[in-house]
């Protein structure tokens, strides 16, 4: 698990904030099997689109709606969530008519500060379970030092440390994988040469996961 939070930690050194927020969407889409992801950035109550994967007009809609209507709740920290006649309604209608069954919408934080916003949708019902949640709470967190430049961020490595050790061994072996794909551009041999395994074996890992490889 010291290794997954090292690689973490290695994410929040990387000196460009939009290469750090696309690792993070990255290790989101992985993580959930998202359809769409994105991260808001808040300035002086304006919410401009600082990074997104595969996110369309519906998904634009729903968070500038959920931004108008509920950003009280937001700013108090709550990670509001929708399921097709769940949730807050506004949105809920970044997953009408579409094969997405849940979505979740995070604050991203810094110093108690409001300063942007994670968005995540999947095809499977989500985050109904407190280590999804969590991990939610971690990715918006490493999120806030990408849409501030990268300022430094309280105890990251006790924030890590503690979501992981509630993580299953196979949701760590699974992420630790993902980041070092990210960090290494995918690249198999290289990957299997840092874990000490076979090409053979990490092939099997991808797939044992559900991991998508990238080219």
């Amino acid at each position: 698990m010291s290794n997954l939070v090292d690689l973490l930690l290695g994410l929040l050194s990387r000196e460009d904030p939009r290469r750090l927020g696309e690792n993070l969407l990255d290790l989101a889409v992985t993580r959930y099997g998202a359809r769409r992801a994105a991260i808001w950035h808040l300035e002086q109550d304006r919410c401009s689109l600082f990074l997104s994967r595969h996110v369309d007009q519906e998904v634009l809609d729903a968070v500038r709606s959920v931004w108008a209507a509920r950003r009280d709740l937001l700013r108090e920290g709550n990670i509001l969530i929708a399921r097709p006649g769940l949730g807050p309604k506004e949105l809920r209608q970044a997953i009408h008519g579409t094969p997405a069954q849940s979505a979740a919408l995070a604050p991203v934080v810094q110093k108690r500060e409001l300063v942007g916003l994670l968005y995540v949708d999947t095809a499977e019902t989500r985050f109904a379970h407190p280590e999804d949640v969590d991990g939610l709470r971690q990715l918006a967190h490493v999120a806030a030092v990408a849409v501030t430049s990268l300022a430094p961020v309280e105890s990251p490595r006790e924030a890590i440390s503690a979501y992981l050790e509630r993580m299953p061994e196979d949701a760590v072996a699974r992420d630790q994988l993902v980041v070092l794909l990210e960090r290494n551009e995918w690249n198999i041999a290289r990957v299997a040469r840092l874990l000490g395994l076979t090409r053979a074996t990490i092939y099997h890992r991808l797939a044992r996961f559900g991991i998508a490889r990238q080219r």
